[in-house]
C-alpha cells in the first residue's frame, strides 16, 4: 500500500473502526432507463414506474467516500421528541428530516398547490386492497416494530396504494417513514448489510455539497456509480408453480398511449388475460459449488423441433 493510501486507511479507521462497519449490500438498487429487458412483465413494470412522480427515487445516484456511508449508519441517532435525526460526516454534525429528504430526492407532487391524498391506514382497508392485487396471504405491520415473514409495513403498502390509484401522493413522506424504520431498528435486527445504500449516498452527497469543510478525502476508496447495483431481474414464477402467476391487471390510469403500443405491454396483456398461455417453466437442481447448497433455477421449457420425415425413415 502506498503512503497516501495507508494514511487514508488510518484516517478512515479513526472515524469508524473496521469491526463497527457493515457490508454495503445490493438492496435499494438503481434502475437503468436505457436498458430494454426481454421479460415483458418486468419491462411493463419499469415503463409504468417511469410514469409516476416517484420515479426519480429509482434513478438517484452519487459518488461519495465509502467511509462516510459507514459513519452515517454508525453515528445516526434520533433527536428526542422529533422526527429528525443527527449524524456525523467527518468532523461535521448534520441533521436530516423529511423536508431535507424531499430536497434531496427532488420528487414533486403530481398536482402542485393541492393537498396530498392521504392513503388508508386501517388494517382492514389495506389488507382488502392487497388481496385485490391477487395476494392471498399477507400481514400488515401497523407498528414500528420489526416485521417478520410474510409481512409488509404500512408505509410500503400505502406507496403501492398510491401508485395503483394514481393519486397525488406524498411519496417522499412514505419513503422517509420506511427509512426511519430502518434507522430505529438497525441494532435490534442485527443486520450485517447496510440499509438503503443508494439513498445513503444521496444524503451524504447533499451535505458534502452544502458544507465545503467536509473533506472528500483525496477521492480514495470512493463508492462510485459503477458500484451501485442495477436492478436486473425479478422472479415471476413461484417455486411451487409451473407458470407465471398474474393478479390484478394494470389499470388504464397507470398507463399512457405510448406504453399501450409497446410490444412488451401487448405480450404481457395476452398472458395476463389468459388469451395465450405463457411458456411453461421447469425447475432443476444445479450445483453452484461444493461449499454451497443446491439452488433452484428457473428456466424456460425448450420448444421441441419437429422431426423431419427423412430423418424419421433412417
Amino acid at each position: 500500500m502506498n503512503p497516501i493510501a495507508a494514511q487514508q486507511v488510518a484516517l478512515d479507521n479513526a472515524l469508524v473502526a473496521p469491526e463497527n462497519r457493515v457490508n454495503i449490500g445490493i438492496c435499494n438498487m438503481i434502475i437503468d432507463p436505457k436498458k430494454t429487458l426481454k421479460e415483458p412483465t418486468y419491462q411493463v413494470v419499469l415503463d409504468d414506474l417511469a410514469l409516476t412522480t416517484c420515479y426519480p427515487a429509482f434513478l438517484s445516484m452519487a459518488e461519495v467516500p465509502e467511509i462516510y456511508m459507514h459513519q452515517f449508519w454508525h453515528t445516526i441517532t434520533k433527536i428526542k421528541n422529533l422526527s429528525s435525526y443527527k449524524f456525523n460526516l467527518d468532523k461535521k454534525k448534520c441533521t436530516i428530516d423529511v423536508e431535507v429528504f424531499r430536497d434531496i430526492l427532488q420528487i414533486c407532487p403530481r398536482l402542485p398547490n393541492q393537498e396530498f391524498v392521504v392513503p388508508p391506514s386501517s388494517n382492514e382497508e389495506i389488507v382488502s386492497f392487497i388481496k385485490e392485487l391477487g395476494y392471498t396471504v399477507i400481514n400488515i405491520c401497523l407498528s414500528r416494530k420489526t416485521t417478520g415473514h410474510n409481512k409488509i409495513r404500512l408505509s410500503r403498502a400505502q406507496i403501492l396504494w398510491e401508485l395503483y390509484y394514481n393519486q397525488n401522493a406524498d411519496f417522499v413522506k412514505l419513503l422517509w417513514e420506511d427509512f426511519m424504520f430502518q434507522i430505529d431498528n438497525r441494532d435490534s435486527k442485527k443486520q450485517e448489510n447496510m440499509y438503503y445504500p443508494r439513498f445513503t449516498k444521496a444524503i451524504i452527497h447533499h451535505f458534502i455539497s452544502k458544507n465545503k469543510p467536509i473533506s472528500i478525502r483525496n477521492k480514495l476508496f470512493m463508492h462510485t456509480v459503477q458500484d451501485d447495483s442495477i436492478l436486473g431481474s425479478l422472479r415471476f414464477v413461484p417455486k411451487t408453480k409451473e407458470y407465471q402467476v398474474y393478479g390484478a391487471l394494470i389499470p388504464a390510469r397507470m398507463t399512457n398511449r405510448k406504453m399501450l403500443n409497446l410490444i412488451a405491454y401487448k405480450t404481457y396483456l395476452v398472458f395476463a388475460t389468459r388469451v395465450v398461455t405463457p411458456k411453461k417453466a421447469r425447475k432443476f437442481k444445479k450445483l453452484t459449488s461444493p461449499s454451497k447448497k443446491k439452488a433452484l433455477v428457473t428456466v424456460e421449457e425448450p420448444v421441441e423441433k419437429p422431426v423431419k420425415k427423412s430423418a424419421a425413415r433412417r
